[in-house]
Formats: C-alpha cells, structure tokens, sequence
C-alpha cells in the first residue's frame, strides 16, 4: 500500500514531462487557455456594446448640429460684407446663449 500511492505521481509526472518535451498541452494548461479566451471573449462584447452607445450618442449630436449649421450657412450666405479695405480684416463672430460652457 505504501509503494502505490508514491508510483502514480512519478508515473503522471513522468507523462507530463514526455508531453511537454512533445510541444502537448497539459489539461490544466488546456483549461486556463479556455478560461483566458472566455474572458477576453466577455470584454470583447463589453467593448462592442460600449463602442455602440458612443457611435449612437455622436450621431444623436450630429443630427441636432446640421439644422444649426443649416440656419448658420444661410446667414452667412445672405450677409455681403464690404470688401476689406488694405491692413483691415472682416471678423464673423458666432457664440453661443449658454455662458461659458
């Protein structure tokens, strides 16, 4: 009974070595590569999701900006300036009714 149980650490030992020599994965290493691929999958989808929202809220944005642009364009399409006199510079000014921000 003594001789068994020390026979099949050194007989496991033994094979994993042989595999290792072979280039084989070890079932534990096996298992901890799927854990890492399952992980990486989950902040992959994460990243996706995330990457979504930002793409939805800039085309929100991008339409509440054209009818502002739209409104701007044609008031400076309509304005007809004198042409600038020599050393003189024509500076268009737009701000915004939201103080500083």
């Amino acid at each position: 009974r003594g001789g068994r149980p020390l026979l099949r650490p050194v007989i496991d030992l033994a094979t994993q070595q042989t595999q290792q020599q072979r280039g084989y994965a070890t079932l534990k290493e096996i298992q901890l590569r799927l854990k890492s691929v399952k992980n990486i999958s989950k902040i992959t989808e994460s990243m996706k999701m995330i990457a979504t929202t930002k793409l939805t809220r800039a085309q929100r944005g991008m339409e509440a900006a054209q009818g502002f642009g739209s409104t701007t364009q044609g008031v400076v399409d309509s304005m007809e300036p004198e042409p600038a006199k020599e050393g003189k510079e024509v500076t268009f000014v737009v701000s915004s009714d939201r103080g500083l921000c």
